[in-house]
């Protein structure tokens, strides 16, 4: 269904693959970066409306990309993904996985789990519009990731969409229902008359609040 949302609006999609246990880190930053040059090349690719996506580990990786390569970026969807890796780390999961990833642990890299966290680097955002997707029974990332960074992006005024689906699980189909509306914050937030900076002045809503933003 997205899929097919995507081609009927004239989106291209790529998926890359960077690696089972990437996390986004500086490796696949770099692979990112370049693919990103080779597909903005080879095709006519608005470069000024590129959204990143994903979910789970690709959720919380689409906003470190963004935090690190913001001038490439428009928009944001996260769903259900890692936005503090070093109390991810510490609540006990994915410990080898999260060190191969980074070279370490919290305690012996902690300037790169503070670096690849989007709740560290809130400021990032300022002019990224985040749509972010979470369900509130998920075992596997604690949908506190998501509170946490919505709330963090409010409070300075960001652009944001929360949506916490009652009884959601970390499943991929937790997006059911939501396609039409991730694709609509992508329109709106891509559209040439778009800017971030008056989103919240009179007649405009913070779309945390949960209203979708309207001229």
């Amino acid at each position: 269904t997205f899929r097919k949302g995507v081609a009927e609006r004239g989106y291209f999609a790529l998926s890359p693959h960077l690696g089972t246990d990437n996390w986004m880190n500086a490796r696949a930053r770099r692979v990112l970066n370049e693919l990103l040059d080779q597909v903005l090349k080879s095709h006519p690719i608005d470069r000024a409306r590129v959204f990143l996506m994903g979910m789970s580990m690709g959720g919380g990786g689409a906003l470190t990309f963004a935090a690190h390569h913001g001038e490439r970026v428009r928009g944001v969807c996260d769903i259900f993904g890692v936005t503090d890796f070093t109390q991810f780390y510490n609540s006990g999961r994915y410990h080898a996985s999260l060190s191969q990833a980074f070279g370490g642990t919290p305690e012996s890299a902690p300037e790169i789990y503070q670096a690849q966290s989007a709740i560290t680097r809130i400021d990032a955002f300022a002019k990224i519009p985040v749509f972010v997707l979470h369900g509130d029974n998920d075992n596997t990332v604690p949908t506190d990731n998501s509170r946490q960074f919505v709330k963090a992006l409010m409070i300075p005024g960001y652009d944001v969409v929360y949506r916490e689906v009652q009884g959601g699980t970390h499943t991929s189909s937790l997006i059911h229902g939501y396609e039409d509306e991730i694709l609509a914050f992508f329109d709106a937030v891509g559209g040439s008359d778009y800017d971030v900076r008056l989103a919240f002045l009179s007649g405009r809503t913070n779309l945390a609040l949960g209203k979708t933003y309207r001229h």
